[in-house]
């Protein structure tokens, strides 16, 4: 017996076909757009950025370089002694600098110019090998 309403036919519309879902999208693609968004987002905000903690004051102008000089000759007594907390106070002051730093082999170091910096270049015993300013 035939059917009376003919035989069932589904509808395939166009706009059946372009209504479709988009894929589903895997979690690996998924963290690689937010992070493509937040690195953009630090990007632009980092001139907005509050101002790092400096480990250093800056270093002053170079006018104030001459007056607040660094006398690295009066810390050449250094040379060949263990480096201490005494030792770098006595070097600071002998050498009328306004800053200390104890430079070790391998070690990152700014190289910025400050004239009011005694710099004890230290061995990897920790005995003072050079001394200079900067």
């Amino acid at each position: 017996m035939k059917n009376a309403g003919g035989p069932q036919r589904t509808k395939n519309t166009t706009e059946n076909k372009n209504m479709r879902s988009p894929l589903p999208l895997s979690s690996s693609r998924q963290l690689f757009i937010a992070l493509s968004l937040s690195g953009s987002l630090v990007a632009c905000s980092a001139t907005a950025a509050a101002p790092k903690a400096a480990t250093e004051p800056p270093a002053p102008e170079p006018a104030q370089q001459i007056a607040m000089g660094c006398l690295e000759a009066n810390a050449n007594w250094t040379i060949g002694k263990q480096v201490d907390d005494a030792l770098i106070a006595k070097a600071k002051t002998d050498a009328e600098a306004h800053y200390v730093r104890v430079l070790k082999p391998g070690q990152a170091v700014t190289m910025e110019y400050n004239g009011a910096r005694l710099n004890l270049h230290a061995n990897t015993k920790g005995m003072i090998e050079r001394v200079s300013c900067g």
